[in-house]
């Protein structure tokens, strides 16, 4: 039998920076990148939702994936089969124009199952830091422990292309001046083809 690790993310989605209200609907953005590159099998799960006002409205779910493009909206909460990709979640709060003075939000979980027995990659937690973040024009990349030298990572943007390349040390810095604001990852790889990954934002 495969054997397989769960990885899991929690992420919050409320009305700032990181998801938007349009009208009744608030969304938020999620990226599953999965070092197994063609796994499908990432999931998003709504896991809670808050709305102080007295009255709830009906809320429905929905998904935007990277080819539908626009949310088809239901009552499921849970979505499988996920490939690596960026995903908007959104949250209609029917009949209500401005949930963000209700103080809408809500939480998510994003995860995936890596196969084990691929050969030549490893799983480690992420055992390093990136910062400042959110960044203006460097970030600066920090091993912690246990790291197995770490020599090259990539930055890839919120649709999954690799927008730069850098060779690492212990302790590097990296200039992000050419990137636009947003999203990206940062995943970092030694010779024995073991990824770890970070999030990170550039806001200006």
């Amino acid at each position: 039998m495969k054997k397989t690790l769960l990885i899991l993310f929690t992420f919050l989605g409320v009305i700032n920076n990181c998801a938007k209200s349009q009208s009744s609907i608030v969304t938020a953005t999620f990226q599953i990148t999965n070092t197994c590159t063609t796994c499908c099998n990432g999931t998003i799960s709504v896991t809670g939702i808050t709305y102080t006002c007295p009255s709830t409205p009906p809320i429905n779910l929905a998904l935007i994936t990277p080819t539908t493009g626009s949310p088809i909206f239901g009552n499921t909460s849970t979505w499988t089969g996920l490939c690596n990709g960026v995903y908007t979640v959104a949250v209609n709060f029917n009949g209500d124009p401005n949930p963000s003075a209700c103080g809408a939000y809500f939480t998510c979980s994003v995860g995936y199952n890596i196969p084990t027995n691929l050969v030549g990659i490893e799983v480690y937690k992420s055992n390093f830091d990136v910062f400042p973040n959110p960044a203006n024009d460097k970030i600066n990349v920090r091993f912690t422990s246990g790291e197995k030298e770490f020599t090259k990572a990539q930055i890839v943007n919120s649709v999954g292309q690799v927008v730069k390349e850098v060779e690492l040390n212990n302790n590097t810095q990296i200039n992000i001046e050419d990137l636009p604001s947003g999203v990206y990852i940062l995943n970092c790889k030694n010779l024995e083809s073991s990824i770890i990954s970070k999030r990170f934002v550039v806001a200006r």
